[in-house]
């Protein structure tokens, strides 16, 4: 016969087990803090030490008596005929490590809480897992921002929470975040195997000052579409002409040349396609001088470049300024002494790809042709690799009241295709005068060029392309050296 437990013991006895487990549980998150809190002072232990003409392993044994460190190695590896000097005063005990197998072959890596394992290098690595999130003033993540371990080519993006994971060779290494309108910050590890970083979005550009239709503006002030590109902000490389400086720098802006045939003028489109003025290019505006000719200016002679986008802000050019307006300011001198500066550069053009064509085996094969025997590729006969370089020179100064810049630029463009190409010679003349106290300026503005351009064939990619491939280029049978050249000519195919 079964008893019946009477009601009051069973709920004393539930109570109890609840107890039970809830102090398991407690127990188990006290040990895990624990851990956590004893792995992250350890990686932070500092040691002062002072030692002379003493082996490495002398030096580890020390360092163990000093800390709760622990040092597991082969006394094979051990260089114990180089003899060591060292002072440090609390420092950390990784970044000793680091000064001390600087220089061997050998590496470390943190096993335990406290052991470490000292090996070569080829072995164990000494890199070391980092993460941390970037965030704003205002506490939100950064997606994308760079993350650099400073010295190297070893970096990171971050994610779209702002967090990132990096791999660095030390925990003494120190880390470069930055991202687009907000400050640069560079961050010693210190022995940390996880950050936070808040960035700080730069004020400076809320000064700076614009060039609008009606005159300027701080940045901070102005609401129109305006986008302003400064010099050092211009695209590097082989730049032909002034549209090139801004491919890519303004949202709305296409700039396309068609063919890359270095004679031909960019093509600029600012919000699309107008409809006044048969899809007129936006309004060039230099140095004041409304309607001036884009190609006429060297890309060195350039300080700024502002563009206008809506039509608010080009309202001042009535029609004219439909299609965006782009305000370019040239170079300027600047009080103090003269400076004369001379820069050259140089680049080469190859055609990536041509066209698909037929070879000369599978025109054969087709036998729909004139067979003359020869194999060639007439889309290579006809371009080569090309050769362009640029000569700048340079001279700017002046005082209080009057400065000045003048230059002249010499830029020799050659073409990929045969026969095309461009030498141009440019003078730029900048005066500004203050007068009155600096209430009347006088500037004067002198612009010279100079061109001479070898247009080629523009349909001769197109006749390579489908001109006989077994015919030869160079023919001296006067069947098909037509016009006594010694090339082939012939109007089969």
């Amino acid at each position: 016969m079964k008893k019946n437990e009477p009601a009051g013991h069973f709920l004393l006895k539930k109570a109890f087990w609840k107890i039970f487990l809830f102090m398991k549980l407690t127990i188990v998150f006290i040990m895990l803090f624990s851990l956590q809190v004893t792995a992250k002072v350890r990686s932070q232990t500092k040691v002062t030490l002072k030692m002379q003409q003493a082996s490495l392993s002398s030096i580890l044994l020390a360092i163990e008596k000093k800390t709760d460190f622990r040092f597991l190695f082969s006394d094979d590896l051990m260089p114990d005929d180089k003899k060591i000097d060292i002072n440090v005063k609390n420092a950390l005990v990784t970044e000793v490590l680091d000064n001390l197998l600087n220089e061997t072959r050998l590496g470390y890596k943190i096993v335990q809480d406290n052991l470490i394992v000292i090996t070569n290098s080829t072995g164990l690595s000494r890199t070391v897992q980092l993460t941390g999130i970037v965030t704003n003033s205002n506490g939100g993540p950064i997606a994308s921002a760079s993350v650099l371990e400073k010295g190297t080519n070893n970096g990171t993006a971050t994610g779209s929470d702002g967090r990132f994971q990096l791999t660095v060779t030390s925990l003494n290494a120190t880390i470069v975040i930055s991202f687009i309108g907000f400050e640069s910050q560079e961050i010693p590890l210190n022995g940390n195997a996880t950050i936070s970083v808040e960035l700080k979005e730069k004020t400076s550009q809320l000064n700076e000052v614009m060039v609008v239709g009606y005159g300027t503006q701080r940045r901070n002030e102005v609401t129109n579409a305006i986008t302003n590109v400064k010099a050092e902000e211009f695209n590097k490389g082989n730049i032909s002409n002034v549209a090139q400086l801004l491919q890519g720098k303004v949202a709305g802006l296409s700039i396309s040349r068609p063919g890359n045939d270095p004679n031909s003028p960019s093509t600029l489109r600012l919000r699309g396609l107008s409809t006044l003025g048969l899809n007129a290019g936006p309004l060039v505006v230099v140095d004041g001088q409304i309607g001036a000719d884009i190609n006429t200016l060297d890309p060195n002679d350039i300080q700024s470049i502002n563009v206008l986008k809506d039509g608010s802000a080009a309202a001042i050019y009535g029609t004219r300024g439909s299609a965006g307006v782009i305000i370019i300011t040239s170079k300027s001198g600047s009080a103090g002494g003269p400076s004369l500066s001379y820069n050259v550069s140089g680049t080469t053009e190859n055609p990536a790809r041509f066209t698909a064509h037929m070879n000369a085996d599978e025109y054969r094969k087709l036998g729909t042709g004139t067979d003359y025997g020869s194999t060639t590729d007439w889309n290579k006969e006809i371009s080569r690799t090309a050769y362009s370089y640029v000569h700048n020179l340079s001279l700017a100064g002046g005082n209080k009241g009057t400065t000045y810049n003048a230059s002249l630029n010499y830029r020799n463009n050659q073409g990929v295709a045969l026969k095309t190409g461009n030498q141009q010679l440019n003078g730029h003349f900048n005066l500004r005068h203050k007068a009155l106290n600096d209430k009347l300026v006088i500037s004067l503005t002198l612009n010279s060029t100079r061109r001479q351009a070898q247009f080629g064939n523009a349909a001769a990619f197109k006749w390579a392309t489908i001109y006989n491939p077994t015919a030869p280029v160079f023919s001296t049978d006067p069947l098909y050296d037509l016009a006594g050249g010694g090339y082939f000519e012939s109007a089969g195919t």
